[in-house]
């Protein structure tokens, strides 16, 4: 092919520049008359529409510069999609030379569940009477420039192209297109294929600013000027010995990374200038990304439970994900992989998390994902490390190594005044488990790289041996449950308080290696949601000493009435000794409403609570006395 390209390098700049054949923008809001589909008619087919309203949950479809485009979402029906055609009108390209195919695409190549989506083009010279493959064309990141070389039809008077979308049977996400052209190959055409950048992390962290661009034309491109801008000006550097083929790619990245803001920051990634000279097809040239700047609420930190099993020969792509999203976010989240159907599995763990196809993931138990990027599991970390958590948890523990016992105390520091069914629960997890037992070996479909590389799987066999893998991260152990033990916080959670809980003691078996122990501490709210955690090493937890176990929650020692109240209610207490006394009132956000310090008192003590002018509703009565702590919730009407 490169041949042909410095044959034809003269003929074209001398005869037919860049002559359009077929073009097709679909703005005109509806699936053009001219193109046909094949579809199954249940599944909605091709639709022209918005980014918009061509999305769902799990394929959102970014905006792309115009106002409609083209695409069948998979995501959406959960249907057969296993054979979506759509066909251009057929164009003549008799007096053809070099004409190559192109169009904007919006598509992963993605798997879920064990099925691959997968895109191709198709051509037929007899009006779609019989048809032949073109190019399967591989997924991206994002909205990408697509250029295909068709020069092999050309002087032929009818030719038809169409894009068959084929969701192997599975539910998976979906293709959007836009743009399509088939012309004549300018000589100097770069194009911005895509960017490979990471689109989200912590505020304050750096991005490298990466893409890949494409070769549309018969020139060879060896430099070309990337811009970027935030927004803050423009970043320009000059980029040199490509040696970018026509029809070939190259990778770059910019010098200057990006410095991520808070919220979301639109990023304009531009290239001009090829060899120092004009572009002839400025249109294809720039791409924006929306990135984000997360700020983890203070004291949070996030769960992932990652259901895989050493059978699972899609499974590894999970360890490479979670192993990144540790280097990425080693202060804010939690991975745990609890494992089904192999000998580290742990029955009730694997039972209660409620996955049922490999690899899935859980959201801190709100959601099962299947997930094909590590951007998938990154994002929604983003949507839960944000969300303040109603308490701050450790744990404190002893060990008898000769009795392997364990007995860990856990311990709550408030943060939001709260009510419900609140849980604690602890999970030992442990790193560098090996086997060589049957079962310990890992199935491996990246094997030979055929679905891309992952992390180094795609070099290691199809099955990979026992005596060549290390398990981190592996659910051992749940203490307290999958779903904590109901009491061991109270219903009522005021601001400020500390609550500790030591659970029931549990033998630690003589094959986990404490070494590599972690104890993962959960707070779990009413819906069984993870609202919080905290991972702490083996030597921390047994080292640890929990600050306010002094602290003796003695609610039953105070008696309120009337309640609820319309006026005045009254804290009513019998206190053997002197007693250092206050009160603290929190309405139901955890705001202070009054406060009161009434030094010592002693034997039979009432205090009132006038409610002045405080709105209608609920409040915490929150009573210090010394090292004891008393909470009462009372209502006001009025």
């Amino acid at each position: 092919m490169k041949k042909l390209f410095t044959l034809l390098f003269s003929f074209c700049m001398l005869s037919l520049g860049a002559q359009t054949y077929y073009s097709q923008d679909f703005e005109a809001g509806v699936l053009p008359a001219d193109m046909t589909q094949m579809s199954n008619a249940t599944d909605g087919g091709w639709t022209v529409g918005t980014n918009a309203a061509l999305s769902s949950g799990y394929f959102p479809i970014p905006a792309n510069g115009s106002s409609y485009m083209v695409g069948t979402n998979d995501d959406a029906c959960n249907c057969d999609k296993s054979n979506e055609r759509l066909a251009a009108p057929a164009v003549d390209l008799t007096d053809a030379v070099a004409p190559f195919l192109y169009f904007d695409m919006f598509y992963g190549a993605l798997t879920f569940q064990g099925a691959t989506e997968s895109m191709t083009v198709i051509v037929s010279t007899d009006d779609g009477a019989t048809w032949s493959d073109v190019s399967v064309i591989g997924g991206a990141q994002g909205w990408t420039n697509t250029a295909i070389d068709i020069s092999a039809y050309a002087g032929m008077p009818s030719v038809m192209f169409a894009w068959v979308y084929d969701d192997a049977g599975g539910w998976l996400y979906g293709y959007a297109m836009d743009n399509i052209t088939i012309k004549e190959a300018p000589q100097l055409d770069p194009d911005l294929r895509a960017l490979t950048m990471r689109t989200g992390g912590l505020t304050g962290s750096v991005v490298s600013i990466s893409g890949v661009i494409g070769n549309n034309g018969l020139q060879v491109i060896n430099s070309i000027e990337v811009t970027w801008n935030d927004g803050n000006g423009d970043n320009t550097e000059t980029i040199n010995g490509l040696n970018i083929q026509p029809l070939e790619t190259a990778s770059f990245t910019h010098s200057v990374p990006l410095t991520l803001a808070e919220g979301t920051t639109a990023l304009n990634v531009s290239i001009l200038n090829p060899n120092g000279m004009t572009d002839e097809d400025p249109s294809n040239n720039g791409l924006v990304v929306d990135v984000m700047g997360v700020t983890p609420a203070p004291g949070r930190m996030a769960v992932t439970e990652e259901g895989t099993g050493t059978w699972c020969g899609w499974c590894p792509r999970g360890e490479v994900f979670m192993k990144q999203m540790f280097e990425d976010y080693p202060d804010h989240f939690i991975g745990i992989a609890v494992h089904n159907g192999d000998p580290m599995t742990v029955a009730e763990y694997d039972g209660s998390l409620g996955i049922s196809a490999f690899p899935n993931m859980s959201n801190e138990r709100t959601e099962n994902f299947g997930f094909g990027t590590i951007g998938d599991v990154e994002n929604r970390f983003f949507n839960r490390v944000q969300m303040a958590p109603p308490a701050l948890i450790q744990s404190a523990g002893t060990y008898d190594a000769a009795t392997g016992e364990f007995v860990v105390t856990s311990e709550a520091i408030v943060e939001q005044t709260v009510s419900g069914n609140y849980r604690l629960a602890v999970i030992l997890v442990e790193d560098g488990v090996t086997g060589s037992g049957n079962g310990y070996g890992q199935a491996n479909f990246y094997a030979g790289g055929g679905n891309g590389p992952m992390g180094g799987y795609e070099n290691l066999p199809s099955t990979v041996p026992a005596s060549q893998m290390v398990y981190d991260h592996v659910g051992r152990m749940l203490i307290g449950g999958f779903n904590g033990v109901t009491g061991s916080l109270p219903t009522d959670l005021v601001a400020g308080e500390r609550h500790t809980w030591v659970f029931d003691p549990v033998a630690i078996p003589a094959d986990f290696n404490t070494v590599n122990l972690h104890v993962v501490t959960v707070i779990l709210n009413p819906q069984g949601h993870i609202v919080n955690a905290n991972s702490q090493t083996w030597d921390e937890v047994i080292n640890n000493a929990i600050v306010g176990t002094k602290e003796v929650f003695a609610h039953d020692l105070a008696k309120v009435f009337p309640n609820p109240f319309s006026d005045v209610t009254y804290v009513r207490m019998n206190l053997e000794t002197a007693t250092n006394v206050e009160m603290v009132v929190l309405n139901s956000i955890g705001q202070v409403v009054a406060q009161r310090n009434y030094g010592q008192l002693s034997g039979d003590t009432i205090l009132p609570f006038e409610a002045g002018n405080l709105a209608e509703g609920m409040y915490y009565l929150h009573i210090k006395l010394d090292d004891q702590l008393i909470t009462k919730k009372v209502t006001l009407t009025k």
